[in-house]
């Protein structure tokens, strides 16, 4: 069995006097030592997940096992894990010291050994030097230190983090994703991390569970599903810029799509010949030059590329552009797409075909 193991939870809850199902029958297996992410939209039971697992919250139905041992009827202070809120929710009254003491003064434990376990963690996280400040005194970078810190020093056996670094700027961000990344790989710790963040998500995670509608639609590497989406949602979501979704059908060996024909590969057009599909294109994947012509109807410099919205036909395909070239809304642009790392998706029900 694995180290965690959610088996058929489900959770329900009444919005505005209507019944949501928000975890609908999750099964998910976390190894010991992984760094797995939950990752999808606002408001999909990500959340609620995690506070499950730490019997925050009561699932419906459904059982929760870590390391072996059952865990549904065992209270909070019992199932020995630990987790980091968005908000951090340290204590305003308190110095960092106490804050992050303040798990094992709640199990007695003797103060030497609070001193030095509170010392040994505050170190690790470079906080040390501030033990004696109180909150109001940190950034939000050193208060996200601080919440990790008294998560850490229960040393629990597992960490449940709630998008820790959402309320940081984008720059600080990027230095705290490779300062847990550091973290977790010296720690050796097993960590099951919420964000709606798709770059982050790629960034951290050993492992992604993408949930959507209360189930989780794809589990595995991030480059698994990021080359392999296991349907049209998935593809659409996991990337930035997203997937292009072009509607179209297979005929004589070719995608037609707006009056276009492009070639695809022989195991593709041997099965589905006739067949309506959804074919799913990186942005990165389509050059500039080529024969299908289109307009464009905006563009968005990032600096290091541009991401081109070319209207061909009634289709929107984003286009990036690493050439920097400054263009205007309007302009004729000349495409290409090569059909050969592209997804195929069944129209109908949206699954791939392929996988």
């Amino acid at each position: 069995m694995a180290f965690l193991e959610l088996q058929h939870l489900t959770k329900t809850f009444y919005q505005k006097g209507k019944k949501v199902r928000v975890l609908d029958d999750v099964d998910l297996s976390v190894n010991r030592g992984e760094f797995v992410v939950v990752l999808g939209p606002s408001g999909e039971g990500k959340t609620t997940v995690l506070r499950i697992i730490a019997g925050l919250d009561q699932q419906d139905s459904g059982d929760i096992y870590i390391d072996g041992e059952l865990v549904n009827d065992l209270p909070p202070k019992d199932r020995n894990v630990a987790m980091v809120f968005q908000n951090y929710a340290i204590y305003p009254f308190m110095t960092v010291f106490d804050n992050i003491a303040f798990p094992l003064k709640l199990r007695h434990v003797p103060k030497n050994e609070i001193r030095e376990k509170v010392k040994k963690v505050s170190e690790m996280l470079q906080i040390d030097h501030l033990l004696d400040r109180k909150p109001y005194q940190l950034s939000g970078g050193q208060r996200q230190r601080v919440a990790i810190a008294r998560a850490l020093v229960k040393e629990a056996r597992l960490l449940l983090m709630d998008e820790p670094l959402a309320n940081l700027d984008a720059q600080l961000r990027t230095i705290a994703r490779e300062e847990l990344k550091e973290l977790h790989k010296n720690l050796d710790i097993t960590i099951m991390y919420v964000t709606h963040d798709q770059i982050e998500a790629m960034a951290l995670g050993d492992k992604l569970a993408v949930l959507h509608n209360g189930v989780i639609q794809a589990y595995g590497t991030p480059m698994e599903i990021y080359k392999n989406p296991v349907n049209v949602w998935v593809a659409s979501f996991i990337g930035n810029p997203p997937t292009n979704l072009l509607k179209g059908r297979i005929e004589g060996g070719n995608f037609v799509f707006e009056g276009y024909k492009l070639a695809v590969p022989k195991r593709i057009a041997e099965v589905f010949e006739g067949k309506e599909v959804i074919v799913g294109v990186r942005p990165d994947d389509i050059d500039i030059g080529g024969e299908i012509k289109g307009t464009i109807e905006a563009s968005e410099p990032t600096g290091i590329y541009t991401i081109e919205h070319v209207k061909v036909g009634s289709t929107l395909i984003r286009v990036i552009d690493r050439g920097l070239i400054i263009r205007g809304r309007g302009q004729e642009l000349k495409i290409s797409i090569n059909l050969d790392t592209a997804q195929f998706f069944d129209s109908a029900s949206g699954r791939n075909l392929v996988s």
